[in-house]
């Protein structure tokens, strides 16, 4: 093909037809030009389509790892929920002029302000888009805004857990155990090794260290970080669902 251009361009000189050769000259560059640009358009063509099949396959991992995460939340808030219940019910119970349960019934209420809770989410295709930054992809500005209070709500339920580990092993709740020598007589179940046996202790031995002043600022001190916690976890799910329904409306625009 290029010799064949070649023998063109020499026969027009050789017979003296320089207009015509400047001529041909020019369409031939405007060819050249025009094959150029339909080869970056078809090269940039391709490049869109292998963005948008990663922009898909992100979507739907983004959707797979939420949608888990979103499960999670909703046990996770299940259980806060109870066991602030159980509290709520425990000074109910001790605060009444008469017993209306049994002992074992006090004590497995006595055994939520002890309990901790923990949570961690499946964000593996957030956390790889981002070090990859396909997360620019997505080109969303309220899914990443959601994202971002997402994150911050996770910072802030892993700082409230974090508090409470500390409340019990340095805080009021080890003041608590140090006084009682054991929270076994307080609660229903194991609460670690029983170095040495502690006796049970009766309902009314149980309500009247409940209403000691300082104890009583110990279990509501735990109400209070558990209530913090099941606040924060409510506002994940919440970012969470949001979260999860623009990345579906997104794979809907795409079809």
């Amino acid at each position: 093909m290029i010799k064949f251009f070649r023998n063109i361009r020499t026969s027009l000189l050789r017979e003296g037809k320089t207009g015509k050769y400047l001529k041909y000259a020019l369409g031939e560059i405007v060819l050249v030009v025009i094959g150029i640009l339909i080869a970056l358009q078809i090269n940039n063509w391709n490049e869109n389509r292998k963005l948008q099949i990663e922009k898909s396959k992100l979507i739907d991992a983004m959707i797979f790892d939420f949608t888990n995460t979103e499960e999670l939340l909703k046990i996770t808030l299940t259980d806060v929920g109870k066991q602030l219940d159980y509290m709520n019910l425990f000074y109910e119970e001790v605060t009444q002029p008469h017993q209306g349960i049994t002992v074992d019934s006090l004590k497995y209420l006595m055994t939520s302000f002890f309990q901790g809770h923990s949570f961690k989410p499946n964000l593996s295709s957030y956390y790889e888009a981002q070090s990859t930054g396909k997360l620019g992809l997505l080109h969303n500005k309220e899914l990443l805004s959601e994202l971002t209070q997402f994150l911050q709500s996770l910072d802030g339920f892993d700082q409230m857990r974090e508090i409470s580990l500390n409340t019990y092993f340095m805080g009021p709740t080890w003041e608590f155990r140090k006084e009682q020598g054991s929270l076994a007589g307080f609660t229903k179940g194991s609460n670690g090794p029983k170095i040495r046996p502690h006796r049970s202790l009766t309902y009314d031995e149980i309500v009247a260290e409940a209403l000691k002043p300082q104890n009583t600022a110990t279990l509501e001190n735990a109400f209070i970080l558990n209530m913090n916690i099941y606040n924060n976890i409510k506002t994940m799910l919440g970012h969470t669902q949001r979260i999860i329904d623009l990345l579906k409306k997104m794979k809907e625009e795409k079809r």
